[in-house]
């Protein structure tokens, strides 16, 4: 499985595990206390998935800067998230814009709708990988944060 799916897949689970589901809102990223709201936010909550995003305290996206030596605010469809996913423009707002995830108004929604994505755009993904395969795969220099 490439790992453009692998990692839309763990969009999915994180929509599947939610601590919050009555709190999902495809209009926003997060809430305060950093509490994920949507799909792209559940994700950047989940830093054992992942470490490229994370959710501020204010529920702001936040992604790493290695310029800044830091962390910038950020957007569904900055670059950094279309080559993550490996979408399009057209695929990230159908993803993850105010409406994504066919207008998915819980998480379980959500995840179903990513999950059904992923096995049209990729057909070979499975859609259960093995997760602890996924958590010891190397990201590529590109996305590594540095301490």
């Amino acid at each position: 499985m490439n790992v453009h799916a692998q990692r839309l897949l763990n969009v999915a689970r994180s929509l599947k595990e939610s601590r919050a589901p009555a709190k999902f809102d495809m209009g926003t990223y997060g809430h305060s206390r950093g509490t994920p709201a949507c799909a792209l936010g559940h994700y950047a909550a989940r830093t054992d998935l992942q470490n490229v995003l994370f959710l501020s305290g204010t529920g702001d996206l936040m992604q790493a800067n290695k310029a800044r030596g830091g962390f910038v605010r950020t957007d569904y469809d900055d670059s950094l998230i279309l080559s993550h996913f490996g979408l399009t423009d057209k695929e990230v707002t159908e993803i993850f814009g105010c409406e994504g995830c066919g207008e998915a108004t819980n998480p379980e929604d959500a995840a179903a709708y990513i999950e059904n994505f992923v096995a049209e755009k990729w057909p070979d993904a499975k859609k259960a990988p093995d997760w602890n395969a996924l958590a010891s795969e190397p990201l590529p220099a590109s996305e590594r944060v540095s301490a």
